[in-house]
């Protein structure tokens, strides 16, 4: 067969003639395929002609095909009085993944077998691992042994045998699907439900018979009567279980989410960010320290309800503790001999420690009628949980008022720091006050 000019239409022509529905020739159709692949990958014209390289593959192919003419393929498979069995191989390769079924018939020790049916694909064009192409090879072979069995359903086969040389692929079908990805999974579950009752098992790559048909080679004698084991009965054959092996690709990685909560530290803190009600926190503190005043001085134990000097100095006590940690830095400074060096975040406010240790707002108010605790209030930042409930506290005393009206109240006692933002960012988050303060809707018209 000679062409002058080889172009596009004339090897799909020629590819037409190749009619082979039991696939013994597929080594040869594979090599035709793989080749229409790689020429509608080039993009070229319908009319351009070919390359020279590619001119020269299609001449070594059509020269491969004047041959096939010489083949003899004997179709009588003589089984009567004999043990009949079915043996599937399947193999990949980069460009290509196959299957082929053999007839094994044996009578007494002597055993033979020949090629039944077979199938061949191109690789597909999106580039796949050698382990997921021969999954896809050893899902050809599932649907191809039962396509054998469906043609002849009122045949009895002694035993069905499905072998591979990937070791992979045998641990993909031993492994529960859910633990598999998808791609893998969905394969896995098909080629399960096709060869339930049949056995897997590994076979050597060098008497893998599915091999010549990936490669594209059909003149082996392993192709057409199997490998050479198969001339004896199955105890003998060269197949085996493989161990699975420690690492199984696509699988699917378990990712676990821990909430690792670092070491426990006993933060001064805790006590107060229990609470969610100034009242409550005082209340709590107030038997707290009337526990440990009547557990260290039983001789003048208190009893009865709490008293109003006992809640103010549980408020201080919180007080206390939250200066002792969130100004910390600062109480150090003001502490030491260079005690007229004034921290910077504070510079503007004239801080200073008085006699009982607490951290109070300087200024110019010393001559003033007002209350002590007015001229210099306790100072206290903004992010921290007492600031918060003193503003929740006096909001609500003052039935809901506004931040300018909560702001001057709590700062006759306590000075926040940026305590316009926090007091509004408290009213907002105020459940009554967002009620009566939502934007009316308009409603919409007919």
């Amino acid at each position: 067969i000679t062409f002058a000019v080889f172009i596009k239409p004339v090897t799909a022509y020629r590819k037409r003639y190749s009619y082979d529905p039991l696939g013994l020739l597929c080594g040869v159709i594979c090599r035709a395929k793989q080749f229409i692949q790689s020429l509608w990958l080039l993009r070229s014209d319908w009319d351009e002609p070919l390359p020279e390289p590619i001119q020269s593959n299609w001449k070594d192919f059509l020269h491969v095909m004047s041959s096939l003419p010489k083949f003899r393929i004997p179709r009588c498979f003589n089984v009567d009085e004999a043990v009949l069995r079915l043996v599937c191989f399947s193999d990949a390769s980069t460009s290509a993944y196959a299957a082929c079924v053999y007839l094994h018939v044996q009578r007494g020790e002597f055993a033979e077998a020949h090629l039944v049916k077979a199938k061949s694909r191109v690789a597909p064009l999106k580039t796949l691992s050698i382990p997921r192409l021969e999954l896809l090879g050893s899902l050809l072979a599932s649907q191809l042994i039962n396509s054998v069995l469906h043609a002849n359903p009122g045949r009895a086969y002694s035993s069905i045998h499905m072998l591979t040389d990937s070791t992979i692929v045998l641990a993909w079908l031993k492994t529960p699907p859910h633990l598999l990805n998808t791609f893998v999974a969905n394969r896995v579950v098909t080629i399960l439900d096709l060869t339930k009752n049949y056995q897997w098992a590994h076979v050597p790559s060098e008497f893998n018979a599915a091999d010549c048909a990936s490669r594209g080679c059909i003149d082996d004698q392993i192709w057409w009567h199997g490998p050479s084991f198969m001339s004896r009965s199955p105890e003998h054959w060269n197949i085996s279980i493989p161990m699975e092996p420690d690492e199984i690709p696509e699988r699917k990685v378990t990712t676990l989410v821990v909430q690792a909560n670092p070491a426990a530290t006993d933060s001064p803190l805790d006590i107060i960010e229990r609470f969610s009600s100034l009242s409550r926190l005082q209340r709590i503190v107030a038997n707290i320290r009337r526990f440990a005043h009547n557990a260290s001085c039983k001789s003048a134990r208190k009893i009865g309800p709490l008293s109003v000097s006992e809640l103010s100095d549980a408020l201080l006590c919180c007080v206390r503790i939250t200066q002792a940690v969130e100004f910390s830095e600062e109480i150090k400074q003001l502490q030491s001999t260079n005690s007229n060096k004034v921290p910077l975040r504070l510079s503007k406010l004239s801080p200073y420690i008085d006699e009982k240790g607490f951290l109070r707002v300087g200024g110019r108010l010393r001559h003033s009628l007002l209350p002590s605790e007015s001229k210099y209030p306790l100072l206290l930042p903004k992010k921290c949980h007492l600031s918060s409930l003193i503003c929740d506290y006096y909001h609500k005393q003052l039935l809901h008022a506004g931040p300018r009206q909560t702001m001057s109240f709590i700062q006759r006692k306590f000075w926040i720091l940026a305590a316009h933002s926090l007091i509004r960012q408290r009213i907002y988050m105020c459940r009554p006050c967002f009620r009566l303060t939502a934007a009316p809707r308009q409603p919409i018209m007919a």
